[in-house]
């Protein structure tokens, strides 16, 4: 789903018209479904956790399918149509993605997890390098976007397919007895692992770097293409870019997994995450924008892998699930609201988007600090 993901911003600019407000809650919508899969998807995942790769299956292909059609939207002609689509497409990942970590997380043991995970990052990144190539020579090749949008969500929409056969021969390997969970159980629960030192202060820290992660997100397509005067062009060249920085980082996590410590490796790699914003607003030619997704490609590419393992290993199995639930719930919360904060304050003129991106790095830099003091060993 690289490029469904990839252009939604772009496609709704382009192709649909929409203002940086409206780019702004139809990225709201994108985080704030996430959360809402997350609260649902527990008590389904635990009452059906014996049947739980089938919920993943499941799931995860009404996500694909729900990004690769939403770029036909035009056809109909219906504007509100494209944030339906994004919606429930997030809606069903995160509730895909749940019971995915829950199965995943019981097969593979903490002391494989970061070589075999970026191993798996490594290959996914690949694959998604061959979709941006792909939308690179397509939108070089045609000149009407409308038509060059249509032919790579068309073979996103083949990918997916094709996809969804390979998740229809998975199999249950792990299984757990179902459990009813109604609101009180997991009220308890959420207070439970909270109250242990550990998961709450790495929630703090979550929530805050999320925020001012997410308080440009619905600016940087938008920055590119109105203030920049970039294309579908620069979008996908900085992808490539970004995802072979991001291969270079997985596979240097992969080779040397034995020496890492997954906190030190996380907190460092908030640092050069922190001025990615401002870097950014320096950035107006295609070279550099080019420069600027390596350079942001490769520093992802540490923390992501380590706070991944954060978020598996960081309590007992027992607990695993409440924690990945709250957690999500948590970041998602935090993430729409901040996409939208920041698009509505971009509104007011473009002295104040750039404002939006300095205030994004300070931010970004508070949490390095807060990690530092409170951020505990695994």
């Amino acid at each position: 789903m690289t490029l469904p993901s990839i252009f939604y911003q772009a496609y709704a600019i382009r192709a649909l018209g929409f203002t940086v407000d409206e780019v702004g809650s139809l990225t709201f919508i994108n985080i704030s479904a996430i959360a809402l899969g997350n609260l649902t998807g527990l008590p389904l995942v635990y009452r059906y956790r014996d049947r739980r790769v089938t919920i993943w299956k499941t799931f995860t292909s009404l996500n694909l399918l729900s990004w690769s059609l939403s770029g036909f939207t035009d056809i109909a002609g219906v504007k509100p149509l494209f944030p339906l689509s994004i919606g429930v497409a997030q809606y069903t990942g995160s509730i895909g993605g749940l019971a995915y970590s829950d199965t995943i997380a019981d097969v593979v043991s903490r002391d494989e997890s970061i070589r075999l995970f970026s191993r798996v990052n490594m290959f996914t990144t690949t694959t998604a390098l061959i979709g941006l190539v792909l939308s690179i020579i397509i939108f070089h090749a045609i000149n009407n976007v409308k038509l060059a949008y249509r032919i790579c969500y068309a073979i996103s929409l083949l990918a997916a397919l094709i996809s969804i056969g390979f998740l229809a021969s998975l199999w249950e390997t792990s299984k757990k007895p179902p459990q009813r969970i109604g609101p009180w159980l997991m009220a308890s629960k959420f207070k439970s692992v909270m109250n242990a030192y550990a998961p709450r202060n790495y929630v703090s820290f979550m929530l805050l770097f999320t925020f001012s992660v997410n308080l440009p997100s619905a600016l940087w397509n938008y920055y590119l293409i109105n203030v920049f005067h970039g294309d579908e062009t620069w979008i996908s060249l900085g992808n490539v870019s970004s995802t072979l920085a991001s291969i270079l980082g997985n596979y240097v996590v992969s080779r040397i997994h034995y020496r890492m410590k997954p906190r030190r490796v996380m907190i460092l790699a908030v640092l050069p995450i922190s001025s990615l914003p401002l870097v950014y607003l320096f950035s107006p030619t295609l070279s550099l924008q080019i420069l600027f997704n390596i350079y942001s490609g490769f520093s992802w590419a540490f923390f992501n892998n380590m706070s991944n393992i954060y978020n598996l290993y960081l309590v007992g199995m027992d607990d695993r699930i409440y924690f990945l639930t709250m957690l999500g719930i948590a970041n998602n919360v935090s993430a729409s609201i901040a996409s939208k904060t920041g698009s509505f304050i971009a509104s007011m003129g473009l002295e104040y988007m750039k404002l939006v991106f300095i205030a994004s790095s300070c931010l970004r830099l508070s949490s390095f600090f807060y990690a530092v003091k409170r951020v505990r060993d695994l």
